[in-house]
């Protein structure tokens, strides 16, 4: 049985809203001697997961507010704490190869941001089932008549959507709530 995002998310991270500063961020970070940085509205939703490293990145102007930067960061992608790391890593595994910016998940429980599930773990979780799912999908071919296209959803909202083909620098978003869709189970 595969583990739960509790039991393998990092709890050390910070929360910020998009009126803070870069160099404000940064120090929240050095403070708690954490690597993860989540930016959320005052009402608490996640809007990005950014590392002390895409931080820095961001140039030199540290008094800039995050508001300003937030659509150039990777969209949040929260995850429930009850799901299992097998099932998180057939829905987004996708998204986080394809993109070099996306550092990790953020675990959410109850709405509340509760810890981050790195990038690193989501690509081991990945390798460790990899030989399973080969074997078991090397004679399909996904989108023939046998093996119908996957389909992706919002977490937020009631969209969804075949996808044919994913492109993985360009993944398919809800068009009400812009969130990044998942593969549906």
């Amino acid at each position: 049985m595969s583990d739960t995002a509790e039991q393998k998310m990092v709890k050390d991270f910070v929360v910020v809203t998009p009126d803070t500063t870069v160099r404000a961020a940064e120090a929240k970070l050095r403070v708690r001697n954490a690597s993860y940085c989540v930016i959320q509205t005052s009402e608490g939703e996640p809007l990005a997961l950014v590392t002390d490293e895409q931080l820095s990145a961001l140039g030199p102007d540290k008094d800039k507010f995050l508001a300003v930067e937030v659509a150039n960061l990777p969209a949040a992608v929260p995850v429930e704490r009850e799901q299992l790391l097998s099932d998180i890593v057939e829905e987004v595994s996708q998204l986080l190869f394809g993109s070099k910016q996306i550092r990790g998940l953020i675990v959410l429980y109850a709405g509340k941001v509760v810890g981050i599930l790195s990038r690193q773990l989501i690509a081991e979780q990945a390798l460790s089932s990899l030989d399973v799912r080969w074997l078991a999908k090397l004679n399909q071919i996904e989108g023939d008549p046998i093996h119908r296209p996957p389909v992706y959803v919002c977490r937020l909202g009631d969209h969804s959507e075949v996808v044919v083909s994913y492109d993985i620098d360009n993944p398919p978003r809800c068009p009400t709530h812009h969130s990044i869709l998942i593969k549906k189970k």
